[in-house]
């Protein structure tokens, strides 16, 4: 823990911690609770967590909701896979 809390505090040093947060949110994979829950413990600074959480997270939850609205506004099982959805999707 003491080599990443050193990482952090070198990054949050030199400006670029910030834009670390933020692409580790972009990544699909990423373990997001994980991060929650590790980074306040290893220094990251709490505007740094905050900002990082809103705009790396704020894709996904757009790509969710407008999906949910799309499949919301669906009558019949004909109507999902039209191009016009998928374009509405995407």
């Amino acid at each position: 823990m003491s080599k990443l809390s050193a990482f952090v505090k070198q990054q949050t040093l030199s400006g670029n911690m910030f834009f670390y947060l933020v692409s580790f949110r972009l990544v699909p994979m990423s373990p997001n609770w994980a991060m929650n829950v590790v980074f306040p413990h290893i220094g990251v600074p709490p505007l740094h967590f905050f900002f990082s959480l809103l705009l790396g997270l704020a894709p996904w939850n757009y790509i969710a909701c407008s999906a949910g609205i799309i499949l919301s506004n669906l009558v019949s099982r004909n109507e999902v896979m039209t191009f016009q959805n998928y374009l509405l999707v995407c």
